[in-house]
C-alpha cells in the first residue's frame, strides 16, 4: 500500500508538470521524499544504543577537555557533567532525526549505502547526483512554496526533486536503484536514469 500511495503522488506530480502547475508538481514529488525519510528513520534507528553511547562519550570528552578545561577553565562534578552530556547528545540525535533536511539527508545516504554495499563507484555517483547541498536547496524551495511565496522553479530543481523521489521510492520499497526497474523515457531532454 505504501508503494502505491507514494507512486500516486508522483503521478500527480507528473500530471501537474504537464499542465505547467510547477509548484504543485514540485510538492507532489517532494511528499514521497519526506514520507520515506520519516518511515526510514522510524523503521531504522539511525543510532543504536552503542552508537548513542559513543556519541555521548565523544561529546563528554569534548565538553570536559576542550570547552570546560581549555576555554572556560572550569570543572564540573561527575553528575553535572553526565547530565549536561546526556542533554546535549539527546539534542544532537533529535536534531538529526526531527529536522526535515537532515532527516532526508540521513535517509538518502543510508538508502544509497544499503543498495551499493560494495560498489563505491555507485555510492559516489548517486551521492554526487543528489548531495546534501541539493537536498538543502530542495527543502528551502519546499518551505517557500508551503509559505505561499511565488517560486520560479528551474529545470534543475524540478529534475532533482523528481529524481530523488523516484530513487528513494525504488530504494526503500525494492532495495534497487530506479534505473534497474523503470521503463525508459525522456524528460527535460535527457534520460536521467542512465
Amino acid at each position: 500500500r505504501t508503494y502505491f500511495d507514494l507512486m500516486k503522488k508522483c503521478i500527480f506530480g507528473a500530471r501537474n508538470g504537464y499542465r505547467e502547475y510547477y509548484e504543485d508538481e514540485f510538492m507532489m514529488y517532494f511528499k514521497p521524499v519526506e514520507k520515506i525519510s520519516k518511515l526510514y528513520i522510524k523503521k531504522n534507528d539511525i543510532a543504536s544504543r552503542e552508537t548513542k553511547e559513543q556519541v555521548k562519550n565523544s561529546i563528554q570528552t569534548f565538553i570536559k577537555d576542550d570547552i570546560l578545561n581549555n576555554e572556560l577553565n572550569l570543572e564540573f562534578d561527575f553528575v553535572t557533567l553526565q547530565n549536561l552530556t546526556a542533554e546535549l547528545s539527546n539534542l544532537f540525535i533529535k536534531n538529526i532525526t526531527k529536522n526535515n533536511e537532515r532527516r532526508i539527508v540521513v535517509a538518502w545516504r543510508r538508502l544509497v549505502n544499503n543498495i551499493s554495499e560494495r560498489n563505491s563507484n555507485q555510492v559516489e555517483y548517486l551521492l554526487g547526483r543528489i548531495d546534501s547541498t541539493k537536498i538543502r536547496e530542495l527543502v528551502k524551495v519546499r518551505n517557500r512554496i508551503s509559505h505561499g511565496e511565488i517560486v520560479e522553479l528551474s529545470t534543475e530543481i524540478k529534475h532533482n526533486v523528481e529524481y530523488l523521489a523516484y530513487q528513494m521510492i525504488s530504494m526503500y520499497i525494492f532495495e534497487k536503484e530506479y534505473k534497474s526497474i523503470h521503463l525508459s523515457s525522456k524528460k527535460f531532454g535527457t534520460d536521467f536514469w542512465c
